[in-house]
């Protein structure tokens, strides 16, 4: 199984925790958080696009945050068809306090 299938077979069916698509409602905004680092980044972030997309959330409103733009790059190249398309791509910079924002529930 690649990486993209095993992501979303996670997020179907965790373990001790409810799918993915329970806990999404209509117009939820979703940021991926991913490093360089993790192995096989461009399919790992495919497959939670993919769950997410499944699950109902608009590609629009789905922001893939990379914490440099090699990493963007790699993402997005790998994520070039139609299930995908309207992705936003995003490289973090810690420094811009002008891009900073606060991650919570209302």
């Amino acid at each position: 199984m690649d990486a993209s299938a095993a992501v979303m077979r996670a997020l179907a069916e965790p373990l001790d925790y409810p799918p993915l698509a329970a806990g999404i409602v209509p117009g939820d905004r979703v940021a991926i958080a991913v490093d360089g680092a993790v192995p096989c980044v461009a399919s790992v972030v495919r497959g939670a696009v993919a769950s997410l997309r499944e699950a109902g959330v608009e590609a629009a409103d789905i922001s893939v945050v990379a914490t440099d733009a090699a990493t963007a790059e790699r993402c997005r190249a790998e994520m070039n068809d139609g299930v995908t398309a309207g992705v936003q791509f995003v490289v973090h910079n810690p420094a811009d306090e002008n891009d900073l924002c606060l991650v919570g529930t209302m």
